[in-house]
Parts: C-alpha cells; sequence; structure tokens
C-alpha cells in the first residue's frame, strides 16, 4: 500500500527526465525526495511509537519521524545520484563490474553510518537522561529473583 504512490510518481519522474533544463532536473530531484519522504514517515511513525520506552507525545514521535524520514530519503536520492555519475565501476577492480558495485553500496552505507554517528555524538545519551530524571518520575521493577530491587521499591516493603 505504501508502494502505491511510489509507482504513480513514476510516470512523472520519466517524464521529467526526457525534458531538457535544469528545471526539470530540479522538478525530478525534488519528486524523488518527498515522495519517498512521506512514504517513510508511516512506518517510521508506527515503528517509533511501538518501539518507545515510554509514552510519547503524537508531536515527538512524528518530529522523528519526519527527521529519520528526511535523512533516509536524502541518503537514498544522493546514492541515485551517485551511480548516475559516468563512473566505470568495475575499473579498480580488475573490470569486475559486480565487485566495484558491491564496493559502492558499502561505502556508500559507510558514509551513512559516519552521518548517523556524527549527529549522535554532539547528543546525550539514553543513559544520561535517564539519570537526570528526578527518582519518583523513573518506573518502579518489579522485585525479581534476578536481580536487585530498587531503593525506592525497598522502601516500601
Amino acid at each position: 500500500m505504501l508502494l502505491y504512490p511510489l509507482l504513480r510518481t513514476g510516470r512523472l519522474l520519466a517524464d521529467l527526465h526526457a525534458r531538457p533544463g535544469a528545471g526539470a532536473a530540479l522538478g525530478g530531484f525534488a519528486v524523488g525526495y518527498y515522495s519517498v519522504l512521506f512514504v517513510l514517515v508511516v512506518p517510521l511513525a508506527c515503528g517509533f511509537g511501538v518501539v518507545a520506552a515510554g509514552r510519547l507525545r503524537a508531536a515527538a514521535v512524528l518530529t522523528g519521524a519526519f527527521l529519520t524520514a528526511a535523512s533516509l530519503s536524502g541518503f537514498l536520492q544522493g546514492f541515485v545520484l551517485f551511480l548516475a555519475l559516468p563512473l566505470d565501476l568495475g575499473a579498480p577492480f580488475s573490470g569486475l563490474d559486480v565487485v566495484g558495485g558491491v564496493a559502492a553500496v558499502g561505502f556508500w552505507l559507510f558514509l551513512l553510518h559516519l552521518g548517523g554517528a556524527g549527529r549522535l555524538a554532539g547528543h546525550p545519551g539514553a543513559g544520561q537522561l535517564a539519570a537526570a530524571r528526578p527518582a519518583a518520575a523513573r518506573p518502579e521493577r518489579p522485585a525479581d529473583a534476578d536481580g536487585p530491587v530498587s531503593p525506592a521499591a525497598a522502601a516500601h516493603r
């Protein structure tokens, strides 16, 4: 169901690609970017709402989904632009195009990893955020035989 809007934009992208000029190229870039962005928002918002450690407000889930979808959509659009460059990917590998393609995909994924790690490096970790919350706001764990009981839970016994 989410693939249907992308398939519908294929004809428009083909028409824009057939037209000469910078306006058509920019239009094709925008249509491709935004169509992927809006398709990715739905599963990301559902995933963030389900996987979250606690109850999140809808604004936080949608903001996170839109920002993550924008990052992924830009990454995918950049990869398509990279593949459109007239490069012989197999030249460094004795003409083996498949090996060059796999190396190019691996390099592009490595760049995505570096970009995500660079963005996360400036933000406090989840452990720091949990430690910054007051003890009354933290959820209590039930007593179990395998682990220690928190001091707040032990005081209520």
